[in-house]
């Protein structure tokens, strides 16, 4: 990879962004010609010169990056980048080093960052986190050096997000991040120039998305993993909660860095003619400098570098994590995602990191140490001040309202899906991340006043996070089985969550604002749920809810996109079908739960295996028995509070079906009701559509049916070996095939014999089968799971006990002396046949 000192001289003027990307390119070819440079279809572009260079300080950092340990690594580089490095021999060392840490370009896997266990590998993750510290000897002696001295590297284009080189690729307005680093490349690609900040965290969080790097669920706890550890430092570190970022060791006021506009105007994009707002122009953004650079000519200079560090970060991470979709401006009819090429949706870890991001970020702007109030109310005078409150609008919100849709709309319905909810929900609950915040969870419990206070202004600018993402995902719930209880429990967080009325008051502002924009009618829209359950709305916040809305579809959706108020008849329609749903799921829960205990309290059946003290088939299934009933108990209470917030959220009736909560009334409807059925006139009966949905779903079923055909041709059970019961079946079949008529005989015998060959037979079937008339031997049940293992428990413990001969006579006496027992008590009961 190639890295170019720039001259100062080089750039004129910053406020001419075709001009000074010519000049600064037509620069970088002056210092570094063509000849000298290798450009391949690699990712990373080395420079011949500095590869024939041979240092001290360079043998020592090759030398140091051979150790066998990760450890070694660090100790060996800290020594070599400690000493007095040249500035010029450095810097082409750099590139290498942060590729080999993060298995970047050529060198993949790495150091294996991203799936270190920290208490597993603790040596080496200590030594990991030490040297890439904020303050370790990579950053203090190496980065900080770099940017004062205004070097840049090339990052390949190939590595961009997709959604950023579909952008370039139709000459769409970028991110403010790519302002002034975008330039001509000698191919038909252009080149990304960074300074060696923006170039570590670049690698940093292209990890994350990198093809080489699976599709894993590590981070169920990411405080045990290297890599999240290390995001948390570095947003500990240049995102603090309380006090400012500490200032850069080493590094000279500048303006030599790239600056990113924070007060450039949005790009605006056209809407819907339906929403009244006519088309838009699109702007062309222009080069001026940040919040951090203003301060820095202005009030401080230092302050100015160290917000721009800050500032950075988030717009890194923001673009590589969250910016992988976008929206389709030119051909979507809808509020669809267009795929970019080779889009696929998030990993489960990089979901983790998401929410570790935006948790960070509510502290960060939440907290201040001289005014505890949200940033959205504090005086912007200071920079501080500005940056935490314009970096969630400016950088996070669009790229994760794109992140969020897309996930939702295709994730699979499963309950995978956990993730993205819990990241939607943290976006949208920044009262849980404050100074004061109690973690209770509680929500019900914030005070009116307080909560318009404080919260109004987060809500309302980010209502699509509220009304069209809460849509999405309550349309994704009826489409799924709501009887699971870990979907179950999904839905009861989403309702819980959005069950403040606070919250819906002001939700329900913003729909009175757009109704009264799209039906200036007021017969329309002052009729149904718009004057009810939240009092009357001011006439003055109408027109500025309406323009805060408008703006936000205008930036975070498509020029199509059809907005539908979240208490609009048609939403609402949609949600009472959705709390039916909710209402059937509840009531056949509570149906499978009573039908599960019945079948605890069944009597024993008829088997061989009682016989030798193994008892029912249904005693060995005890533990998932007692599993299923914990889960249906579990789902039955998540969709019991469930049905009650969402019909206390949007001021909707209970149904009937969920008020059903008494034994006598299930059972009136579920278990003791036959399934719709036609009966047949040779006495069988079909079930009709509506008794298949009844039968499937547990709401109702026949009872008392015994299976009709040859017991032993029934279906392998989990709990048996399929091998074992074909072979046993032919040896029985054999066995009665010869002994048929004679165990019939037996059977019929009143005395004691008879009584054993009923204890030992089982019953004729009523199949049409020859054999099947005659009493039968039935060996099936030498092909469980469990006769196999406590007989070889058995076995074990009394051949070692006694020797294998003696145990295999003592085993078969006490069996035949069992089945003697039995028959005696069986004949002095007058049992007639062992039922």
């Amino acid at each position: 990879m190639s890295s170019y000192l720039l001259n100062s001289s080089t750039i004129k003027r910053e406020d001419q962004q075709l001009h000074d990307r010519d000049i600064f390119y037509d620069s970088v070819q002056q210092v570094v010609s063509p000849s000298s440079v290798q450009r391949s279809s690699n990712p990373i572009v080395q420079q011949s010169g500095a590869q024939s260079t041979r240092t001290p300080s360079s043998d020592s950092i090759e030398q140091a990056l051979l150790k066998p340990s990760y450890h070694e690594k660090c100790q060996a580089l800290t020594s070599a980048l400690s000493g007095n490095l040249n500035i010029r021999n450095i810097q082409h060392q750099y590139s290498t080093i942060v590729q080999k840490i993060f298995g970047f370009g050529q060198y993949p896997p790495g150091w294996r960052i991203e799936v270190t266990h920290k208490l597993k590998s603790k040596r080496d993750s200590d030594a990991i986190l030490a040297f890439l510290h904020p303050t370790g000897p990579l950053f203090t002696h190496v980065i900080y050096k770099l940017l004062a001295e205004a070097v840049v590297f090339e990052f390949p284009y190939n590595c961009l997000p997709g959604a950023t080189k579909k952008r370039v690729e139709e000459r769409l307005p970028l991110p403010e991040l790519y302002n002034g680093k975008l330039v001509p490349g000698h191919t038909s690609q252009p080149v990304v120039l960074l300074d060696a900040f923006e170039y570590y965290f670049f690698v940093f969080a292209h990890k994350m998305v990198s093809s080489s790097t699976k599709a894993q669920e590590l981070y169920l706890e990411p405080s045990d993993w290297l890599y999240p550890t290390l995001l948390d430092t570095y947003l500990q570190y240049f995102l603090p909660k309380t006090g400012i970022p500490d200032a850069v060791p080493n590094l000279p006021v500048s303006n030599k860095h790239p600056q990113s506009p924070l007060n450039t105007p949005r790009i605006q994009t056209p809407l819907s003619r339906r929403l009244g707002l006519g088309l838009l122009k699109q702007t062309t953004p222009q080069f001026s400098r940040s919040l951090s650079s203003q301060h820095h000519t202005q009030d401080s200079n230092v302050d100015g570098d160290i917000m721009w560090r800050s500032e950075r970060i988030v717009q890194i991470l923001a673009e590589f994590w969250m910016g992988q979709t976008s929206l389709d401006l030119s051909t979507s009819t809808d509020f669809r995602f267009a795929a970019s090429p080779g889009e696929t949706l998030p990993s489960h870890d990089l979901i983790m990191l998401v929410r570790m991001l935006i948790k960070h970020l509510h502290m960060f702007v939440n907290t201040c140490d001289s005014n505890p109030l949200p940033s959205h109310q504090q005086n912007a005078q200071t920079t501080l001040g500005s940056l935490k409150k314009l970096l969630v609008p400016r950088y996070i919100q669009k790229p994760l309202y794109a992140f969020l849709k897309h996930s939702i709309e295709k994730w699979p319905l499963d309950t995978s899906f956990r993730p993205i909810l819990e990241t939607w929900l943290t976006f949208i609950q920044p009262w849980r991340y404050t100074v004061n915040a109690t973690g209770s969870g509680d929500e019900s419990k914030i005070n009116l006043d307080d909560f318009m206070r404080l919260w109004e202004g987060f809500v309302r600018p980010n209502s699509l996070f509220y009304t069209v993402i809460l849509q999405d995902v309550l349309s994704r719930f009826s489409r799924i089985d709501l009887s699971s209880s870990k979907m179950a429990f999904q839905l009861h967080r989403v309702c819980k969550v959005l069950n403040i009325d606070e919250l819906m008051s002001i939700l329900k502002d913003v729909d009175v604002s757009v109704s009264a924009s799209l039906y200036p009618y007021p017969e329309l829209h002052t009729t149904g749920l718009y004057t009810t359950g939240y009092g009357d709305l001011t006439e003055g916040h109408v027109g500025d809810a309406q323009s805060l809305l408008f703006s936000q579809i205008s930036n975070l959706e498509s020029p199509l996109f059809d907005y539908r108020p979240l208490f609009s008849d048609e939403v609402l329609y949609q949600v009472r079908i959705l709390l039916q749903e909710m209402a059937n799921a509840h009531l056949r829960v509570k149906t499978l739960k009573q039908s599960l205990q019945s079948k605890q309290s069944a009597n024993q059946n008829s088997s061989i295996l009682s016989f030798i003290g193994l008892g029912t088939i249904s005693e060995f299934n005890d533990a998932q028995t007692s599993a299923d009933n914990k889960e249906y108990s579990t789902a039955e209470k998540w969709l019991e509070t469930s049905i009650a917030d969402l019909s206390n959220m949007l001021r909707l009736p209970v149904p009937e079906a969920a008020a059903c909560s008494s034994t006598e009334s299930m059972s009136g409807s579920g278990s003791d009701t036959l399934p719709d059925h036609i009966a047949k006139a040779d006495g069988r009966v079909e079930l009709t559509a509506l008794g298949r949905y009844q039968v499937l779903n547990g709401l109702r079923k026949f009872q008392n049916i015994e299976y009709q055909c040859d017991p032993e041709l029934q279906p392998v059970r989990s709990y048996e070996s399929d091998v074992g019961v074909i072979q046993l079946y032919k040896l029985s079949c054999a066995i009665n095939k010869k002994y048929g008529e004679w165990f019939a005989q037996q059977c019929d015998n009143d005395g004691l014999i008879g009584y054993i060959a009923r204890r030992l037979l089982n019953k004729p079937s009523k199949s049409s089968s020859t054999l099947s008339k005659y009493p039968r031997l039935s060996l099936r049940f030498m092909a469980n799971y469990y006769f196999l293992g406590y007989g070889f428990l058995g076995y074990l413990v009394m051949s070692c006990a006694l020797g294998r001969l003696p145990a295999v006579v003592i085993a078969t006496v006490l069996f035949l002396l069992y089945i003697v027992i039995m028959a005696a008590v069986d004949m002095a009961r007058g049992t007639s046949w062992n039922d």
